[in-house]
């Protein structure tokens, strides 16, 4: 990050893991000593200082992709599809501006924005994250009409994306139909570098 939007933290400097409890929500913590106050273990969520906050057990099923039907966990001496309640999302907050960064967004990137703003009253400025528009079992791409209702959601947030991994080539082409500017793809190499004044860039080093 750039223009004044530099962390002093390196996310390598924390260790963060998942715990589940007997079936409830997954949560997280620092492997250092966790004030109780910023934990909410039921709901997933930890503020770990002033710029870094977490949160997963999003429950929201908006535009939720068929590709999870796949995906399973272990409940009891059965397998039942996966609710993703482990999921992890980050948001950092610098110079007032809000980053999220969402890993594969299973439950779809809208309902990981939705839970953003629940939380902090309006979306994020950008989002970095997969947002699971690619169903590697079959090699197929998700329904091109349930993209296009995500890039229009996507499109009205007013936040920038950057987008890799498990979105998939042939989405992300569409996405860009819908959203140009908004969205960017992101490849290995690439750098994203954040301004103040609400911009977000990507080069290839």
């Amino acid at each position: 990050m750039k223009a004044g939007l530099r962390s002093q933290r390196s996310i390598k400097e924390l260790i963060i893991g998942s715990e589940n409890d007997g079936g409830r929500p997954c949560y997280f913590y620092p492997v250092n000593e966790v004030n109780e106050l910023c934990l909410d273990r039921e709901n997933g969520y930890l503020c770990i200082d002033e710029e870094l906050e977490l949160f997963s057990n999003i429950k929201g099923r908006e535009l939720y992709s068929q590709a999870n039907k796949t995906l399973l966990m272990r409940d009891g001496e059965r397998f039942i599809e996966d609710t993703f309640a482990h999921e992890q999302n980050l948001i950092i907050t610098i110079a007032e501006i809000s980053v999220l960064i969402a890993g594969c967004a299973h439950n779809c990137i809208v309902n990981s924005i939705n839970r953003f703003t629940q939380m902090k009253g309006s979306a994020p400025a950008f989002v970095i994250g997969g947002f699971h528009l690619f169903n590697p079992g079959t090699g197929k791409s998700e329904d091109p009409e349930l993209i296009s209702k995500i890039g229009k959601v996507l499109n009205e947030s007013g936040s920038q994306f950057f987008t890799c991994h498990c979105t998939g080539s042939e989405a992300f082409e569409q996405l860009k139909t819908i959203m140009k500017d908004n969205i960017q793809y992101l490849a290995t190499g690439a750098v994203v570098e954040i301004y103040k004044e609400h911009k977000g860039d990507t080069k290839n080093e």
